[in-house]
């Protein structure tokens, strides 16, 4: 088959190439230069000889021109999608959204739209330019991955840009368990300052015991995903996010320098995983597998833990892990999201198999029957596997170690040549967690591996020793915290908070509406937040002695989302705002002086559900969450630390007619209460609580139904 580089003629009506030694006859004014030629895709076709050829220079213009004149190109290949603006509307089939991908230029230009509705997808979407891949909104896409032995979606991030993916809800359907292939595969070209952040999707495993999704390059950012392991006949469960990055080999990123906290001077030498939900999995909801260093933080885990792997089982082992600020909830009855009846078989909530790190600042349940919170162990003393029985300290790359430049020491007795010189002990530092775990005997304790494969009789406790490779209580020395939220998270954060606008004076044409009494600058006193909820602006009157003294007027909102309730959820003396979207969505205002300074996204519930209220119902001095569901008359208080849900507390169900109508602390005992109403009969009355339970009633009798709390 022979080349001919084809000449592009572009026409207002018509398409037409030809090869140099052709003629051709326009009939329709050439319009070439009002048209800028892009990307060139290879297209098959018959030379004027009668011979094979491949059309090789054809830019992506003519495809676009040609669907918007009635004209395809492509051998009589024809695609759905169409272009409006900077978006590639899809009809949401695999290959029309692969088309779509692969028509697009490789600069971020592109938005390709996946519209509502649900598609099987059973090949591999392959993505290897700079776009946003989005479903139409956040809820109305949904995949189901019908591919068994290859990934749904491969996204390598080019040198041109990122690639940006958002409002996905996948599904596993298909067996892929074993490796065979993942819902979405991420890796990124490098050295680049770009890379495959994913944001605002979910990921159910459905019934199939497998990680949704494997990153094989650390720098990858999540934010605000949902995860959920299988189900529902599985108390053991598997789910969420693999980090296994082979392709950096033994030494060219295990034996490089640190990268904790703000020793990545680049965003992107670790991968992060923040503010997201996950939940059902008991053996792992993570893998941080060879070379990968993981950051994760500020996060919810559900009955789920946290795995990792070393070179015992690995090539190479995991390096390093961050894991601070999470919420760890252990829930002992109920049925969770992925249809498993709780109480799962938790063993833990971390198991280190290798590399070092730093566990901080978490709030931890306790798993109960004398589990292990945080399990520390080293496999390969017992374990015949990938690397030789290790038989005296240090074993290779084992929990606790790293790599230091100054070292010449190899890893591993016997020694693992492949794996170089470096080998030095770094350490795992645990401080400041919170919870009910780190009052348990076992908050910290040691894992042995069964049976003992190698037979030489190694026990964990000669290899890992308190003060020596692991560290309780004490924070990593010289250790700071990576921005929070990630740069790339703010960056591209869909509700990211608008910024404020200038004061203007009290009353200067805000309308009546239902003013909100709370502070918002410390100053002791209440101020009121205004709400139009035909415009969706939002304005802060600052109080003194209930006289306005300053106001400010922050930008528009979508006409989707209402304040649901306000609430001091740092215990900094400063209110905060709770958001309720029509869809569903839920996120938290963190505010300093009116001004909004961070989002807290809180876990999206079924149909149903909305926030009725916020108050501090365990006097910890910050603001916890009353829920009620319209729907089935349910209610929950959900205890926050931090504006994070620490536990669910459900409320006895009183019927269909009974709805809380304020919070309130009657008592001055700094625990709130409750205010209810019957809407049918007028009835009101005052719940007095104690630590989110009720102890006493105060019946208000009937008041007529015009009359409203």
């Amino acid at each position: 088959m022979k080349e001919i580089f084809v000449a592009p003629l572009q026409f207002a009506g018509k398409v037409s190439h030809c090869n140099p030694n052709c003629s051709l006859r326009p009939v329709i004014r050439l319009v070439r230069d009002k048209v800028r030629i892009s990307q060139p895709i290879p297209v098959v076709a018959q030379s004027h000889t009668g011979e094979s050829t491949q059309l090789i220079a054809v830019p992506a213009i003519l495809h676009v021109m040609a669907k918007l004149f009635g004209f395809f190109l492509l051998s009589g290949t024809a695609f759905s999608y169409t272009i409006s603006g900077n978006k590639y509307l899809t009809d949401g089939s695999q290959a029309d959204v692969q088309a779509a991908c692969s028509a697009a230029p490789d600069n971020g230009s592109i938005v390709v739209v996946i519209p509502d509705g649900s598609f099987n997808w059973s090949g591999t979407l392959t993505i290897n330019r700079s776009l946003t891949l989005t479903g139409a909104d956040a809820t109305g896409v949904k995949i189901y991955n019908d591919n068994a032995s290859g990934d749904m979606i491969s996204a390598t991030a080019s040198a041109n840009g990122h690639i940006n993916i958002y409002w996905l809800n996948i599904v596993q359907m298909a067996d892929n368990s074993g490796g065979a292939g993942f819902s979405l595969r991420c890796d990124r070209a490098e050295p680049t300052a770009y890379t495959v952040l994913v944001h605002d999707c979910s990921f159910g495993s459905g019934s199939i015991y497998t990680h949704m999704v494997v990153c094989n390059a650390n720098g990858i950012v999540f934010w605000n995903d949902t995860f959920v392991g299988d189900g529902p006949n599985d108390p053991n469960g598997l789910g969420g996010i693999s980090f296994v990055c082979d392709k950096y080999g033994y030494t060219s990123s295990w034996n490089t320098p640190d990268t904790y906290g703000t020793q990545d001077t680049t965003g992107l030498a670790n991968s992060y995983v923040e503010d997201c939900a996950f939940y059902d999995a008991a053996s792992a909801i993570s893998n941080f597998d060879d070379n990968s260093r993981v950051v994760w933080r500020h996060n919810t885990m559900s009955n789920c833990s946290l795995g990792s792997h070393g070179q015992e089982t690995s090539l190479y082992g995991t390096r390093e892990w961050e894991i601070y600020n999470n919420t760890f909830i252990y829930s002992s009855s109920g049925v969770g999201p992925s249809g498993n009846s709780y109480p799962l078989n938790m063993n833990d909530w971390f198991l280190a198999r290798g590399g070092a790190g730093v566990i901080f600042d978490n709030q931890i349940a306790d798993i109960p029957n004398n589990k292990n919170g945080i399990s520390l162990t080293v496999f390969s003393i017992n374990r015949s596997d990938s690397i030789s029985c290790q038989t005296a300290y240090p074993a290779a790359r084992q929990t606790g170690q790293g790599w230091s430049a100054s070292s010449e020491a190899a890893y591993g007795n016997p020694v693992v040549t492949p794996d170089g010189t470096g080998d030095v002990t770094e350490g795992v530092y645990i401080w400041g967690n919170t919870g009910s775990e780190t009052n348990d005997p076992h908050y910290v304790g040691l894992d042995q591996y069964t049976p003992d494969q190698c037979g030489n009789g190694k026990l964990a406790t000669e290899f890992l020793q308190e003060g020596r490779d692991y560290f309780v209580g004490i924070a990593k020395p010289n250790y700071t915290p990576y921005q929070y939220p990630h740069p790339l998270h703010a960056q591209f954060a869909l509700d990211k908070v608008p910024p404020p606008g200038g004061p203007t004076p009290p009353g200067s044409g805000i309308p009546p509406g239902s003013g909100v009494p709370k502070n918002f600058n410390n100053d002791g006193t209440a101020d009121l937040i205004w709400e139009n909820s035909v415009t969706g602006q939002l304005s802060f009157w600052f109080l003194k002695n209930g006289e306005p003294v300053s106001n400010s007027i922050l930008a528009k909102v979508a006409p989707s989302w209402h304040v649901a309730g306000v609430g001091d959820f740092l215990g900094n003396g400063q209110s905060d705002l709770v958001w309720e979207n029509s869809n569903g969505q839920h996120v938290i205002w963190i505010m300093s002086s009116g001004v909004p300074q961070y989002t807290i996204r809180l876990p999206t519930l079924a149909g149903g559900w909305h926030v009725v209220g916020a108050g501090d119902f365990n006097s910890d001095g910050k603001a916890d969450l009353v829920w009620e569901n319209t729907l089935s008359g349910k209610h929950e208080i959900w205890l926050m630390n931090n504006g994070v849900p620490t536990a669910a507390i459900p409320l006895a169900r009183l019927g269909l007619n009974w709805h809380i109508a304020a919070v309130g602390d009657f008592l001055g005992n700094k625990q709130s209460d409750l205010v209810w109403q019957n809407s049918a009969t007028g009835d009101r009355s005052i719940w007095l609580m104690e630590n989110a339970t009720p102890v006493s009633l105060i019946d208000l009798g009937i008041v007529g139904l015009n009359w409203q709390i």
